[in-house]
């Protein structure tokens, strides 16, 4: 086994994960490679029976031939008999080998997607990725099914048809020796040629299927914008693109498959000569004659199904190779092999929660966003986060969930630095309430379980009345059993984002992370949320980005980010004393949303209405 491993890691990553998987299917494999041989066997064992009965059908009155000629024939019988049960075998080994490695194939593909950083997703089209992902899972099994029963069972009717026709007369054996190797030499010639039409076409097809599900999951972008038109010339060029691709291909193919019947033509009609001039010679025997036709009958149309399978061997090589080549890209972010493991419960924190220290981070192909930034906030620390769109909010969370990995620094929960811990425990301690929540075209329980799945359904019921969803919810026919559609689109953008507020309570994480939580809701409905968020923040660790400086006038701190550094931290009166940045955000807001504060008395009073 170990031998066997330090094998398998020398090959290619693709080659590695197709062995690896299939490794646990060996006992099946080995069962397709047994019948395949009794079915090469059989393409040369009946044109051999029927040889020696046509050889003794001139005296079939002899009693001894006669009971000869009817062993021959049962003989015969028997041969298509058990070439039945062998079919039946295959079938029957192919399910359970195909069923199988389906399945497995489906959770490590899944598994590497779902190991991948936030980036891999980013320039993917989803439709592209679901479209690789069933191109690998059924393509792997095909090219089992491929090289055993076509390329192996094939090769190997050729070889015994060989050694059976040097039996008969050596010049057929060298004939069909020459023909094929001028066959299988030329096609393999141009291969590497076939491949690239394939892989151009395949690449083709995967943006037309990736961009018709971007069209589809934009629908309403496209009848608002009334772009139909401009969304039928996009995707007509996708189309062209693997039209193109598609024809090239299979025009070469065709060329292929010309030169191979017109080679086949040119073998057989010299076999013919050569057969009409030894039996005139009294060289072979009338069912030499038939054996040579038969099996050349056979071969012919064994190297037809080659043909055909090499064409569909190259497009399933292709399809997989194009898969495998995206889901083995190595992850940005990845887990040590020693990582800790962090606890669900404060006393990981001690009395630091999280510790931002002189962290840099930069966008691939940008300047750096963050340069020696630090920060620290403390256990049950409530923290707003406000600034102008870009100036880093959104990302000082990304980083801090580890979507991406600073290029300096560290970034700590509790004394451990999160490239030292694992990214399952990491996200498991925190709970992230998101802008805009993205939620399983499910129901709407499970939708609100999936923050806690052992959760009973009182518990469900309670985070959604904390959430202030359970009213709507029961207003619906069917109730929580209610289907959300794809990413919710069943329900409104602050039903929505009720429905991720009760997601999130029900995980209970001790750190939280609001980012605009509220921001699709009417006035009444947030100022009640709001209330029950701030008793949820109690004993929690808790991170808030707003826009609406009215929300986070109850919070501990409150910075503020412009341009990736941190201008301004402190209470609210304090900043509004003391820093210009935060005045001028304050003073914006309260012209365009509240009535004008004359003084700090008003700014107090505002404040004890706000939660």
């Amino acid at each position: 086994m170990v031998i066997k491993r330090a094998f398998v890691k020398k090959l290619s990553p693709t080659i590695c994960f197709i062995m690896e998987n299939l490794y646990p299917f060996k006992g099946w494999i080995f069962g397709l490679f047994i019948t395949s041989t009794y079915a090469a066997i059989d393409l040369t064992l009946k044109p051999y029976i029927v040889k020696l009965m046509i050889n003794n059908i001139p005296n079939v009155r002899d009693p001894i031939l006669f009971d000869l000629l009817f062993h021959l024939v049962i003989l015969y019988i028997m041969a298509s008999f058990f070439m039945v049960l062998n079919h039946r075998a295959y079938n029957y080994i192919w399910m359970q080998l195909n069923c199988g490695l389906k399945k497995r194939l489906g959770l490590e593909i899944l598994k590497l997607q779902i190991e991948k950083s936030k980036s891999f997703f980013e320039d993917k089209f989803p439709g592209n990725l679901a479209s690789k992902t069933k191109d690998v899972m059924s393509g792997i099994p095909d090219i089992i099914n491929v090289i055993i029963d076509k390329f192996y069972s094939y090769t190997l009717s050729i070889i015994i048809a060989v050694v059976v026709l040097w039996a008969t007369s050596p010049k057929f054996a060298l004939a069909l020796t020459i023909w094929v190797t001028l066959y299988f030499g030329v096609s393999i010639f141009f291969s590497s040629k076939g491949i690239l039409y394939c892989n151009n076409a395949a690449e083709n097809r995967s943006k037309a299927i990736g961009a018709i599900v971007d069209i589809v999951t934009n629908i309403s972008a496209v009848r608002l914008f009334n772009r139909k038109n401009e969304e039928y010339r996009k995707f007509s060029s996708y189309l062209d693109n693997y039209v193109i691709t598609d024809r090239r291909r299979d025009i070469f193919f065709i060329s292929i498959f010309s030169y191979q019947g017109l080679s086949f033509v040119i073998y057989q009609g010299f076999c013919l000569f050569c057969l009409l001039t030894d039996l005139r010679d009294n060289n072979i025997t009338n069912g030499d004659f038939a054996l040579v036709l038969l099996i050349n009958t056979s071969i012919v149309n064994s190297l037809i199904s080659i043909s055909w399978e090499i064409n569909r061997f190259s497009t399933i090589i292709s399809d997989v190779y194009q898969g495998l080549r995206i889901f083995l890209t190595p992850s940005t972010i990845s887990t040590k092999a020693n990582a800790i493991i962090l606890s669900n419960d404060n006393n990981e924190f001690s009395k630091i929660a999280i510790k931002v220290n002189n962290i840099s981070f930069a966008y691939p192909n940008n300047p750096y966003l963050f340069k020696n930034l630090s920060l620290t906030i403390l256990l049950h620390q409530k923290v707003g986060i406000v600034g102008y769109s870009g100036s880093g909010k959104s990302t000082f969370i990304n980083l801090i969930l580890r979507e991406y990995d600073i290029q300096q620094g560290e970034i700590c929960i509790g004394t451990h630095d999160i490239r030292d811990v694992t990214q399952d425990s990491l996200r498991e301690i925190i709970g992230l309430i998101p802008q805009e929540p993205v939620f399983f075209h499910r129901s709407l329980k499970e939708n609100i379980a999936y923050g806690k799945p052992t959760a009973t359904e009182e518990e469900i019921i309670d985070a959604a009345k904390k959430a202030h969803a359970h009213e709507f919810i029961t207003h619906l026919p069917l109730g929580y059993e209610s289907i959300m559609g794809d990413r919710g689109i069943k329900l409104s953008g602050g039903q929505r984002q009720r429905i991720s507020i009760a997601r999130t309570i029900l995980k209970n994480a001790p750190i939280l992370i609001l980012d605009e939580a509220t921001s699709q809701m009417d006035s009444v409905t947030e100022s009640y949320i709001q209330k029950e968020l701030f008793q949820i923040m109690d004993r929690k660790t808790t991170i808030v980005i707003a826009h609406r400086l009215s929300t986070l006038l109850k919070l501990d701190r409150i910075l503020i980010f412009s341009q990736g550094k941190i201008v301004g931290d402190g209470t609210h009166e304090e900043l509004l004393d003391n820093n210009e940045h935060y005045k001028i955000l304050w003073n914006k807001q309260i012209n365009g949303f509240l009535p004008m504060l004359q003084d700090k008395k008003q700014t107090l009073k505002y404040k004890e209405k706000a939660f």
